[in-house]
């Protein structure tokens, strides 16, 4: 299990303001909170049992919340004066194109910051599913249905397969607006340190980026999905490529179903046990056949040395080639009815002696609070030269534990969140404002209802 100690707090000089929303804006604000930055979660100023029954976040590990009315001009006036703070680094946008711009205007604070003479830019990242253009509401099923990878989920015959919404919310909204919102800082320390070095004109470019007071930023599903999908549009429209064929149908590909025999989920002895199979290369389709006790025969599929294969019945067979998509249904025929003659105990133990065989048994989605730290924090740490980080496989999930509750932002101790906790909003709004507004932020803004402080808090 990993530390607080190992756990890396690169970006422990950053302030996040999170909108409150769904799941993909909760997700990135966690992996900035993760990694040590200072994440404040903008809800809305209501009661935490209203709160909850809305949207019971629990993407809420290392983050504060501060609780303001947004219909109020004094709570609009509150959030300007906070992303106007030099302190503050990152906006994560997650409402409806044209919502925060009806709440904050992004010029005037672009000139407070310019006034200030703060030293890094505001970078405001927009979380939306089909972009800023679109008038058009929806959510995970309907953005990848949008982006066509929709199309290539699913068995020949029946409509697409929906699949978790993993896919768009978080693999293809969360995670890229992380990564570039850390290319726009990124890229704004490189210009400053371009323009100090260089002062001619061919510079001007990276000048004006470098001044730039409140950088914007585009991230939707639709498009970062089809950029994480080049490896497929590539394949499926590439004649020459083994894994898609243009003309074959959905799931009758190599990647895409049930159909390939050496790349598919087989169930056990016992019902609803699987094993899944990823055999591709020619090494490991070899040591899965010896896993199962067939001996290859054909093209591609010999052993390297026959001796080696341990027959589970006592017998050898002599199978086809597997590259002949015409063989595949005798193949899965065969493969399953090997399989099906033990439970996945079996198999699992089986496994551990061909471990080029790439086979995995289906494991249940396990509970967030028995997930490694080194997983739910994304990247890991680094390891000592010569050492291999421990492998999560095989883990017993029962003898993890939570990580420490100041992880990703230890550094205010008590008053963040612990994993899986639901944030009641407004726990931490007196503690925010006055660190960041300054002691006498009520004299400056009036008493009202426009900032919510949880009453059970003591912060």
């Amino acid at each position: 299990m990993a530390s607080k100690s190992s756990v890396p707090q690169y970006l422990q000089h950053l302030t996040v303001l999170e909108m409150a929303g769904l799941a993909p804006g909760p997700l990135c604000g966690q992996m900035f909170a993760d990694y040590g930055a200072r994440v404040i979660r903008i809800d809305r100023a209501k009661s935490p049992a209203a709160a909850r029954a809305e949207n019971p976040d629990t993407l809420t590990r290392g983050k504060q919340s501060l609780a303001l009315n947004l219909k109020l001009a004094e709570g609009k006036a509150v959030l300007a004066a906070l992303l106007a703070h030099p302190d503050v680094n990152v906006l994560v946008d997650t409402y409806r194109p044209g919502v925060l711009e009806r709440i904050v205007d992004l010029d005037a604070v672009a000139a407070a910051r310019a006034q200030a003479k703060t030293a890094t830019p505001l970078v405001v990242v927009r979380l939306t599913g089909y972009g800023q253009d679109s008038p058009l509401a929806g959510h995970d099923l309907n953005y990848i249905a949008k982006a066509g990878l929709l199309s290539a989920l699913g068995t020949e015959g029946t409509p697409p397969m929906p699949p978790i919404n993993v896919l768009g919310d978080f693999a293809s909204l969360a995670l890229p607006a992380f990564a570039a919102v850390l290319v726009a800082l990124y890229g704004h320390a490189s210009d400053k340190r371009a323009s100090a070095n260089d002062s001619s004109s061919n510079n001007d470019n990276a000048n004006a980026q470098s001044e730039q007071k409140v950088v914007q930023i585009d991230v939707n599903i639709v498009e970062s999905l089809r950029y994480l999908a080049q490896f497929v549009s590539f394949a499926r429209y590439n004649t020459e490529t083994a894994m898609y064929r243009s003309d074959a149908p959905r799931g009758q590909n190599i990647l895409d179903g049930q159909a390939c025999p050496f790349y598919t989920v087989y169930e056990t002895a016992n019902a609803g046990e699987y094993l899944s199979v990823g055999a591709l290369e020619p090494q490991f389709y070899t040591s899965f056949l010896d896993f199962l006790g067939f001996k290859a025969g054909g093209h591609n599929t010999t052993n390297a040395n026959p001796k080696d294969t341990k027959p589970i019945e006592g017998i050898d067979e002599v199978l086809p080639n597997r590259f002949d998509r015409a063989n595949w249904p005798l193949l899965r025929a065969l493969f399953q009815h090997r399989l099906k003659q033990q439970p996945l105990a079996h198999w699992a133990a089986r496994a551990s002696r061909f471990p080029d065989a790439c086979v995995m048994p289906v494991e249940p989605l396990a509970p967030p609070h028995l997930i490694p730290d080194a997983i739910v924090t994304g990247f890991g740490s680094s390891t000592p030269h010569g050492k291999q980080p421990q492998s999560s496989v095989g883990l017993d999930a029962s003898k993890t534990s939570p990580p420490s509750p100041g992880l990703g932002g230890s550094k205010r101790g008590d008053t963040v969140t612990g994993k899986g906790q639901v944030l009641a909003p407004g726990t931490h709004s007196y503690v925010v404002l006055s660190e960041l507004l300054g002691p006498c932020w009520q004299e400056n803004y009036g008493p009202g209802d426009y900032v919510y402080q949880h009453k059970e808090s003591n912060l």
